[in-house]
């Protein structure tokens, strides 16, 4: 599951200990423009107290399908595990940054949608494939298996991206962190010290935030 959740779905992560619980991870190929290259979109759905606070993160990555040379040299250099190398469904994936969307009271409730964390790109072969399962393999060697979901109220959930990816305000980190030094300095000068002292920790916690991503997936490092 981490292949495509990152550190959101860790047991020990920092969302798990703030009490929010995994309600979906989903991994959706959808066409682009161009039929020979998909487009990879993971989705992690989180929730706290019965819905009081849903978080819906996006990793949006346009893919493009490796030839033989460049499966034989990433094999090769990478010593791929797991036997037979690379199949010919491998693609590299360019990951855009992180899209996180909180809302209150439910996934249509209020809410503000940031871009946090950096862009990264990896390199995913598909093991197996038919109508109901997939097995995903990293070049280094980690498996993920993802089953497709059922008609009726999971596919709802697992389209829940386009809504995030739709927004017609997305707030960067710089704007982010901008937004809670105000706020915490307004919170301060009308006495209310614990809140600006909040706005200021949650603010230094984004400042160093990947946005889920795992720092070994770099924008120069291919895994």
């Amino acid at each position: 599951s981490n292949a495509a959740g990152g550190k959101w779905v860790r047991p020990n992560s920092l969302p798990s200990r703030l009490g929010l619980s995994v309600e979906g991870l989903y991994q959706n190929i959808v066409e682009s423009q161009t039929p020979a290259d998909p487009v990879a979109v993971n989705l992690v759905l989180l929730s706290f107290l019965f819905r009081l606070l849903t978080v819906a993160v996006v990793l949006r990555g346009d893919c493009d399908f490796l030839d033989d040379d460049e499966r034989e040299e990433i094999t090769k250099k990478r010593q791929v595990d797991g036997g037979g190398g690379l199949s010919d469904l491998c693609v590299r994936a360019r990951f855009d940054s992180p899209l996180i969307r909180v809302c209150l009271f439910g996934w249509r409730g209020p809410g503000v949608t940031l871009r946090i964390g950096p862009s990264s790109r990896v390199i995913l072969d598909a093991s197996y494939v038919d109508d109901q399962l997939r097995i995903g393999k990293g070049v280094s060697g980690v498996r993920f298996v993802l089953e497709r979901v059922a008609s009726g109220g999971y596919d709802v959930a697992a389209e829940r991206w386009r809504r995030v990816v739709g927004s017609r305000l997305i707030i960067g980190k710089r704007g982010f962190v901008g937004i809670l030094a105000l706020a915490s300095g307004l919170a301060v000068g009308a006495g209310r010290r614990w809140l600006g002292g909040a706005g200021i920790l949650l603010a230094a916690l984004t400042t160093a935030s990947t946005g889920g991503i795992i720092r070994e997936e770099s924008p120069q490092q291919e895994v």
